[in-house]
């Protein structure tokens, strides 16, 4: 009995040897596996963060693409807002200058209108302008006798003037000696 139950702890001694050695295999190969696990996690961590890496760097790029795409639309834009500004300044000025064409065509209209009758008053002075020379003519005929008149009556009236001064001075000379006798008559009288 001793030796079946030696045998028997043998026996279960060797049992659990062989499960024990097989929980050791069981053991190594799970920190083999777990070894793998690790090493392809840190692969994977190492992949994945040089596609995160790769991302991000897309993204600062596709960002900065954005912002450049952004800026030459606002420059596109604020170009298109000053293309829309010259094409209405243009549109505009080329109404005024309709309007002015149309009114200086008025204008030429009434200047032409204005030239006829100006035409027809040049020569409606013209007609006048030859009678009035006519007249000069015989106004300066006229101008011509009335001097000589005028000489002729210039001459009589110095001639007159001059009588007319002699006259005074005798009749100032009269006056005078009229005057000196009779203070020299009152002088003697008295």
């Amino acid at each position: 009995m001793v030796l079946s139950e030696l045998e028997t702890a043998t026996h279960e001694k060797s049992e659990v040897a062989q499960r024990l050695r097989e929980q050791e295999h069981l053991a190594e190969e799970l920190k083999r596996k777990l070894e793998e696990v690790s090493s392809l996690k840190n692969v994977v961590n190492r992949n994945l963060q040089d596609d995160l890496k790769y991302e991000r760097d897309l993204n600062v790029k596709l960002r900065e693409e954005l912002d450049r795409f952004e800026t030459e639309k606002n420059a596109l834009i604020d170009k298109l807002r000053q293309e829309e500004d010259l094409s209405n300044q243009i549109q505009r000025e080329t109404e005024n200058v309709n309007s002015n064409l149309l009114r200086k065509a008025d204008d030429l209209q009434r200047l032409e209108m204005d030239h006829v009758a100006t035409g027809r008053r040049i020569r409606e002075l013209e007609t006048e302008l030859e009678h009035l020379r006519s007249s000069e003519i015989k106004n300066r005929q006229l101008k011509v006798a009335l001097d000589d008149q005028f000489t002729e009556l210039t001459m009589q009236r110095n001639e007159l003037i001059r009588r007319m001064n002699e006259l005074s001075d005798k009749y100032e000379t009269y006056v005078s000696q009229m005057n000196q006798e009779r203070i020299s008559t009152q002088h003697h009288n008295k």
